[in-house]
């Protein structure tokens, strides 16, 4: 059963897909405390099911706006490696010139959203709302919500991501349009959307998960060897 604006519906849902609602709620909790989100108030459940979609209107260009741009400038932690947000399974599948990259570049931390794009922010009585906190986290790159919502909206359309990534110097280019970012802003969302997306699928099975780490490997070893950083 799921209740949203006192409506109550009966989904069937699979084993996977209630530890991924369980995900989304805990998200959702989390969220409420950072004051990065503050000013953004959460669906009831934080769900991302589509029966909430219907039920809320898409925000307008000025909010959206309005909101990527505090998040660029909200509080941000200390300086602290790439690779602190990486578990050592994900290292072995990467080239050591790679592997020196992510534990030596620097990156601040701040709570994130981690699936920021289009269709996950709405408007409701002019504030905004967002929906599918399930990949939300406390403590993450600061600059991953606001790159993610530009590369999904900018770039990746209905393109698959490693045909995308396989022209690295293109996607700087447009990315640019809207933001500073460069090859070190590139590699680092690429290996952060690893660390998102392999952790997602561990919730559902380890055999996903290692699965989602060596196509990655694969991914970040391209995209280094078009930058030649």
């Amino acid at each position: 059963n799921v209740s949203f604006k006192n409506r109550f519906y009966k989904i069937p849902i699979s084993l996977s897909g209630i530890r991924l609602l369980r995900k989304e709620k805990d998200g959702h909790e989390l969220a409420k405390s950072s004051p990065i989100f503050s000013g953004v108030r959460p669906t009831q459940d934080g769900c991302c099911l589509s029966l909430v979609r219907p039920f809320l209107k898409p925000a307008n260009y000025e909010l959206t706006e309005r909101f990527l741009g505090g998040l660029l400038s909200g509080v941000a932690a200390d300086d602290i490696s790439l690779g602190y947000l990486l578990e050592e399974e994900m290292m072995q599948f990467l080239p050591s010139d790679v592997q020196k990259f992510i534990q030596n570049y620097k990156i601040k931390l701040s709570s994130a959203h981690c699936d920021l794009h289009q269709e996950n922010i709405f408007e409701e009585d002019g504030r905004l709302v967002l929906i599918d906190w399930g990949g939300y986290r406390k403590s993450f790159w600061d600059r991953y919500d606001v790159i993610h919502y530009h590369f999904c909206n900018e770039i990746k359309g209905d393109e698959k991501l490693s045909d995308i990534l396989a022209f690295p110097q293109e996607v700087i280019k447009k990315m640019n349009g809207k933001i500073d970012f460069d090859g070190h802003d590139l590699i680092s969302y690429v290996v952060c959307r690893n660390v998102i997306e392999s952790s997602q699928d561990r919730v559902i099975s380890e055999t996903l998960y290692k699965k989602r780490i060596q196509k990655y490997g694969a991914r970040i070893q391209k995209v280094w060897e078009g930058l030649k950083l």
